[in-house]
């Protein structure tokens, strides 16, 4: 009689089993299985702009009516309107004007570097979800790829600093060539770095030290609480109390790690090491401030370029002279060598992102993707060395 039972149980297990199985996997069946998560608006954006840095090179057409091209003639720093056509699809409304300092700033009628802003006349889509973003001419920079490379590096060590890919621009019907398209410094690129994007950011200026008179790129131009508060830090004689109140206003962790950074990138041209191409942001939630890299298209020249030298700026003269500060910087040092130079190849990242480049020349014309073979062998070399370099000087 058991064995009866048992075998009943077992047919009657089989044929559910039966009749369930055409509705395992429907709808039904599937009703109380998790939804996938809805990406938010700024997720959404972010996604689009992850795409167009790891995607394919693309092409630009940039448009200026005659009277729009004359007014940013007469006045090449203040935004113009243009149209900018990329495939099928045209984006009107587009914000326009010139960027570049001494050794890179060309006019309209030769290589121009250009800022354009999709947000400012409220009338264009956002270019694969950037608001805003750089065209760099690289005119210091025949390789293209230091501001790509550095920038990498530097994320990958938690400095924050602008992705970078290259596009093809054509300005009026002319073909300029090659450009570095270069993520600007909105709330977006804030929000990769710091839990809150909401804060002030500073722009340093040409050659200039932090002051209270610098440029504001978003926030308060009104308020420069922070940045009194940073100076006075900095000029404290005593090294104890001058350490105690630049934690109480500068993350010195990230000051210290953004020092690191430069020198390891031989970026002669930083705030460091000649006072230029740096911006400064305080973040609201900790109330505290820190520095970001900027305009580094001449990295790695100098492969022997110290990692321990003098600090002369106002900010990291003041944080070197403390010993906690001098012995943060080393760690900082050895930390980003050991867990971001060492572990990657970044010779073999200098070939990937050239062989891109060079493979995009060669179909508009095999000559330069020829050319530029040369371009990608310098800038490998010149990495190894500085990786090398930066190792047996540790």
């Amino acid at each position: 009689m058991r064995k009866l039972s048992t075998t009943l149980l077992i047919l009657g297990l089989i044929a559910g089993g039966i009749y369930l199985a055409p509705y395992i996997g429907s709808p039904e069946a599937s009703a109380q299985a998790p939804e996938p998560v809805e990406l938010t608006k700024a997720q959404k954006q972010q996604k689009k702009a992850d795409e167009l840095f790891n995607g394919p090179i693309r092409s630009i057409e940039i448009q200026l009516e005659p009277a729009e091209l004359e007014r940013l003639k007469r006045d090449e720093r203040n935004y113009v309107e243009a149209s900018l056509k990329e495939g099928e699809k045209t984006y009107k409304g587009v914000a326009l004007k010139l960027k570049g300092a001494a050794g890179s700033f060309q006019g309209v009628g030769g290589k121009p570097g250009m800022t354009l802003n999709f947000d400012k006349f409220k009338g264009s889509d956002r270019f694969h979800g950037l608001k805003k973003l750089h065209l760099n001419n690289c005119a210091q920079d025949g390789t293209y790829l230091n501001e790509k490379l550095a920038g990498e590096i530097a994320s990958k060590a938690g400095v924050p600093a602008s992705r970078c890919t290259h596009v093809f621009v054509k300005l009026n019907g002319r073909d300029l060539g090659v450009y570095v398209l270069k993520e600007a410094y909105t709330r977006d690129f804030l929000a990769r770095f710091y839990e809150d994007a909401e804060g002030d950011l500073w722009d340093g200026g040409f050659c200039k030290e932090i002051e209270e008179n610098m440029e504001t790129d978003l926030g308060d131009p009104k308020n420069k609480t922070a940045i009194k508060e940073l100076i006075d830090a900095c000029r404290e004689g005593d090294a104890a109390k001058r350490w105690e109140r630049l934690n109480a206003i500068l993350d010195v962790e990230r000051f210290a790690a953004f020092c690191a950074m430069e020198a390891i990138l031989s970026h002669w041209d930083g705030y460091n090491f000649n006072r230029n191409n740096y911006r400064v942001y305080r973040e609201p939630a900790t109330g505290k401030i820190s520095f970001f890299l900027h305009g580094m298209d001449q990295m790695f020249g100098d492969p022997n370029f110290a990692i321990t030298r003098d600090f002369s700026t106002l900010v990291g003269g003041a944080v070197m002279r403390c010993p906690q500060g001098a012995k943060l910087y080393r760690a900082k040092l050895e930390s980003i060598y050991a867990n971001v130079l060492k572990p990657t190849d970044w010779s073999a990242r200098v070939t990937e992102v050239g062989t891109k480049l060079r493979d995009a020349l060669a179909e508009k014309d095999p000559t330069l993707g020829k050319d530029y073979e040369a371009r990608i062998a310098e800038d490998r070399s010149r990495v190894e060395q500085r990786v090398a370099c930066i190792a047996k000087q540790l």
